[in-house]
């Protein structure tokens, strides 16, 4: 892939984040980001709970406490 090929696919990515992407409504529009070929960014209490694996996911861990 040429460097003019490669930046004009990065152009085209858009970025997604989705809080509570482990619940049943955020497991549905993290399948549907992905296959739309966002990059998905998924901000969730349960990492182990993310069954889907993909090359644009990243799973990042939220630490939740009472304030």
């Amino acid at each position: 892939m040429s460097l003019y090929i490669a930046q004009l696919a990065l152009r085209s990515l858009s970025y997604v984040c989705i809080v509570g992407a482990t619940g049943n409504t955020g497991v549905q529009i993290l399948r549907q980001a992905l296959e739309r070929g966002h990059a998905v960014k998924a901000l969730v209490r349960s990492p182990e709970k993310v069954e889907i694996q993909h090359a644009n996911l990243q799973v990042v861990l939220v630490l939740c406490s009472e304030l």
